[in-house]
């Protein structure tokens, strides 16, 4: 014998809006991976990181 509990509205309803919160997340982060690279450079600046001084210099050594 299962334990299964009947819906309420409330608890319907509260489903409905995690399912909603769930697929908001969802659209969020795909919509961050195509982002370009100016906005994600925007977001390094605001996040008080300088892209020029973090790239990458490997290869820029003289030989």
């Amino acid at each position: 014998m299962t334990n299964h509990k009947p819906q309420t509205p409330d608890s319907q309803s509260l489903e409905q809006l995690q399912h909603t919160v769930d697929e908001d997340i969802r659209k969020m982060r795909d919509a961050q991976q195509f982002r370009t690279l100016e906005e994600k450079v925007q977001d390094l600046k605001n996040q008080g990181i300088d892209p020029a001084k973090t790239f990458d210099t490997r290869g820029d050594e003289d030989d």
